[in-house]
């Protein structure tokens, strides 16, 4: 009975987004880097601040998908849930959408982190800040320095 609560209030919700409070904020100035293995992926961006090179890195748990796009800061109107309150530069989190909705025994969560020049779309089950301003040259390396230590694939 109680599960069929949350499933109806759940339909009765209207899709909508907020910022992920977790998720230090981005910087601007460059494109992240992204790279997934199994069921996790790892996310590595520059954070906003006075000291360039920090990066923030973020592990997607219970990976069920991604997407990557060429949608910009110009062009979010474009992305499928712009209507939903999508902004620009932002870890954004999507709640009750169709995705969302699709994979709720999965307990599925929806990001769509926007940089300026490309678009990140992540479904999966958490999220978690690993590190909030490792040093790098850039994402990629901040991003190599991290998740080669993570274990995954079982172990």
């Amino acid at each position: 009975m109680v599960a069929n609560l949350v499933v109806i209030r759940l339909k009765q919700m209207k899709p909508h987004t907020t910022v992920w409070p977790d998720a230090p904020q981005l910087a601007l100035r460059n494109n992240p880097a992204f790279v997934s293995h199994c069921d996790t992926a790892w996310l590595a961006y520059e954070i906003a601040g006075d000291t360039l090179g920090l990066f923030a890195v973020v592990r997607f748990d219970g990976l069920i998908g991604f997407h990557m796009s060429p949608i910009n800061d110009e062009g979010l109107g474009l992305h499928p849930h712009a209507r939903f309150g999508i902004r620009p530069y932002e870890f954004n989190e999507l709640f009750n959408t169709v995705e969302t909705r699709k994979w709720t025994n999965l307990n599925a969560r929806q990001f769509a982190i926007t940089f300026k020049d490309v678009t990140i779309d992540v479904i999966a089950r958490g999220a978690v800040v690993l590190h909030r301003g490792i040093d790098g040259v850039d994402a990629h390396t901040a991003l190599l320095a991290v998740a080669r230590n993570e274990t995954h694939c079982g172990g």
